[in-house]
């Protein structure tokens, strides 16, 4: 039988802590720039759809079961695709407005009376629906960009934490 693998053992220190003081500054490097990030992405999400278009189209010539669903879905991803490629402001708005209308959906989803730390959930969560759709057309450039940066932000000092705290894995 094999021994359990200790994670200490596995993970280098040096690296997990390399690789978090880069997650930081590609963070904070982002966070000045969210519009370029925002439209980036778009742009890069258009092409993946485009190339997800293409290959569900060619299986679904290929390939006898499911044709028509494939041969649809196909069709869907290279309009949204292309769509989205070619117009990535306008598509990061339409994201923007479909996430700040989830948002105020999940607060019905979250909410269950009784409990103070989902009630508080259900505000926060209340409280940035409301902002994402009430900043919306014009806050939707900066929005998708700044999420992005600050999720790389809190992702780097969890992993400089976890490699500082002492007698803790820090395997990435």
């Amino acid at each position: 039988m094999k021994a359990p693998v200790d994670l200490q053992t596995v993970s280098n220190p040096w690296m997990t802590g390399s690789l978090a003081a880069l997650e930081l500054v590609l963070g904070f490097i982002l966070l000045a720039f969210p519009y370029l990030l925002g439209l980036s992405a778009a742009w890069v999400g258009g092409l993946v759809l485009i190339a997800a278009g293409v290959l569900r189209v060619v299986y679904a010539m290929r390939h006898i079961d499911n044709r028509v669903w494939n041969m649809l879905a196909g069709v869907v991803y290279l309009l949204l695709g292309t769509f989205t490629a070619l117009m990535p402001v306008l598509s990061v708005q339409v994201w923007t407005l479909l996430l700040g209308m989830a948002l105020l959906v999940a607060v019905g989803l979250v909410y269950q009376p009784g409990s103070f730390w989902r009630f508080l959930g259900a505000l926060v969560t209340l409280a940035l629906g409301a902002m994402v759709t009430w900043g919306w057309p014009a806050d939707s450039l900066w929005l998708i960009g700044t999420l992005v940066a600050v999720e790389m932000i809190f992702s780097g000092w969890t992993l400089l934490f976890l490699t500082l705290t002492p007698n803790r894995p820090y395997a990435v």
